[in-house]
């Protein structure tokens, strides 16, 4: 089995404000934030709020500039209180699994939104899966998660 290694710029800085950018091959997002942790020797809670991490487009492989403003996903990271490696999910999806995802969200939130099933079993096993890390998404993150997944480039 192969392990893909992608590219992130990491944008950073520390509670003094000093810039901690950082570009890196990495497998994850949350891995790629491990390295800068490592690079810099500071901890997690030294970051500010303004951590960006950005998956930068592999695709092409021509010389010249990569059209940054359309090509690269920023990732935002939530504020959860575990390790920032316990936090992130990225996983690749072929076209058939993506559509997938997508109508099972908006099942979800159509369940959300009109309280449609009444059997109290699938509703605590439904609600025991959307809060397994956290607080289960409002209807209005779900819209957000969403646009993100149709928005996320697509790897050939």
């Amino acid at each position: 089995m192969i392990i893909q290694n992608d590219l992130y710029f990491i944008a950073a800085t520390d509670g003094n404000g000093e810039n901690l950018d950082l570009l890196v091959r990495a497998t994850t997002a949350a891995q790629a934030v491990d390295f800068l942790l490592d690079y810099y020797n500071v901890k997690r809670a030294s970051i500010d709020r303004n951590l960006k991490v950005f998956l930068v487009p592999s695709t092409q492989r021509a010389a010249g500039p990569l059209p940054w403003h359309s090509s690269v996903q920023q990732v935002e990271p939530k504020e959860i209180d575990q390790p920032i490696s316990q936090q992130m999910h990225c996983v690749c999806l072929l076209d058939q699994e993506h559509d997938t995802v997508l109508a099972a969200l908006r099942v979800y939130q159509y369940y959300l939104n009109y309280q449609l099933c009444g059997d109290a079993a699938f509703d605590i096993g439904v609600g025991l899966i959307a809060s397994a890390h956290a607080q289960a998404l409002t209807s209005d993150e779900i819209d957000e998660l969403c646009e993100r997944i149709n928005s996320s480039p697509k790897r050939h």
